[in-house]
């Protein structure tokens, strides 16, 4: 991902605007294949060691820069950071939650109010910091939010709702429902955003990405709810920390 120069608050290559970017897109491919690969290969025993640590990896990789200075916009990126972390808690205390099929169920627990939240505080920590980019374009970005939630809602009701076993409730479908409306209206904006700021499509194009992941993990989990393995599901999210 892009970050913040320490000389300004344009987005700019990490970890100086004059610096390649190959070597942050090759480590990014790296460690994500690795991980993939691993989690792929690996035996019951150890997934929810590989998942944790991938789950790590963006946390250290935001602290090392706020550490430096290179985010200058320090608040939204602490908001952000916060949200990496309490999702590596999470997956470290409910370490089977995914492979377990927990995950996608809307079973309403701990662990649900967990990842939502934690999603919540690294969305609203990455919004603060482009809201510089959106700021002559509210009216567009308002209906690229809308859109995504007009698309959360055939997705809920043809995909999400006829899957759903009998451990939801309904705290867990509204959560749910909160949570791939959120990440939907999120991915309109960053897409609005980035067909406009051209200087900024690198990390814009990584946070699509991440938004992208998750949902596809979402979906994936209902999809395979009832049966069916959860690799993918568990992939899918390791492309999310690791984005």
């Amino acid at each position: 991902m892009g970050w913040h120069s320490a000389r300004g608050d344009t987005m700019t290559r990490w970890p100086r605007a004059a610096a390649p970017a190959w070597p942050v897109h090759a480590a990014t491919f790296l460690v994500t294949v690795t991980a993939a690969t691993a989690y792929g290969i690996s035996g019951p025993h150890l997934r929810p060691v590989i998942f944790s640590l991938v789950t790590l990896v963006p946390v250290a990789t935001f602290a090392g820069a706020l550490g430096v200075g290179h985010l200058a916009d320090r608040r939204p990126w602490l908001i952000a950071a916060g949200g990496l972390v309490l999702l590596a808690v999470s997956m470290a205390f409910w370490s089977d939650w995914v492979s377990a099929h927990h995950f996608g169920r809307a079973e309403g627990r701990a662990a649900d109010f967990g990842i939502a939240a934690a999603h919540l505080l690294f969305l609203a920590g990455t919004g603060g910091v482009l809201r510089k980019h959106g700021a002559n374009d509210f009216a567009g970005l308002l209906d690229a939010a809308l859109f995504g939630v007009c698309v959360a809602g055939p997705a809920w009701a043809w995909l999400i709702a006829p899957r759903l076993t009998a451990t939801a409730t309904p705290t867990g479908e509204m959560l749910f429902l909160a949570d791939v409306a959120t990440l939907a209206a999120v991915l309109g904006c960053l897409i609005r955003i980035g067909r406009r700021a051209t200087r900024a499509r690198g990390p814009i194009a990584y946070l699509v990405a991440c938004c992208s992941a998750t949902l596809g993990a979402h979906l994936m989990a209902v999809l395979t709810s009832s049966h069916g393995s959860t690799v993918w599901t568990s992939v899918l999210q390791q492309l999310k920390a690791a984005g």
